[in-house]
């Protein structure tokens, strides 16, 4: 994700202490969990349909098929807040706890489809441009 934030001399600079600067499981649970709303909108829907976004977003709603047919994670799954959230997750390591986080669920049946996608997203298929902004607008619901 560095690489994606910042010059090659500032991810390089950065880069040892990667794991200090990600945001914990607790973390995201505060900022992204299901049942927590955004304190501001930062243009979300504008990001979440991007071309690039909108195709992961899309691929996402069809991994996930299993954890979707369930009506709270559905519900959840219907603000682009929580659209917004997932496709981030889906480029983090952690991208099932963060999935469950998000969605308030995850049904292990999807964990195969989650993988595929992530591993396509990593394999080079990800926009890293979309993916900025996707973070820099997450940033921007929970700070001022």
């Amino acid at each position: 994700m560095l690489g994606v934030l910042f010059t090659q001399q500032v991810a390089t600079t950065l880069a040892p202490s990667a794991a200090q600067l990600a945001l914990r499981p607790d973390e995201w649970a505060a900022l992204f969990a299901a049942h927590v709303r955004p304190a501001r909108d930062a243009d979300v829907a504008a990001t979440t349909t991007h071309p690039a976004c909108a195709a992961v977003i899309a691929s996402a709603e069809r991994a996930l098929r299993c954890t979707l047919s369930e009506r709270a994670e559905r519900a959840a799954w219907g603000r682009a807040g929580t659209q917004l959230a997932v496709y981030v997750a889906l480029h983090l390591v952690d991208r099932e706890r963060l999935v469950h986080t998000s969605l308030g669920n995850f049904v292990g049946g999807d964990a195969r489809r989650l993988e595929e996608l992530s591993a396509e997203l990593a394999d080079g298929r990800a926009d890293e441009l979309a993916l900025a902004r996707a973070i820099s607008t997450l940033a921007n619901t929970v700070a001022a």
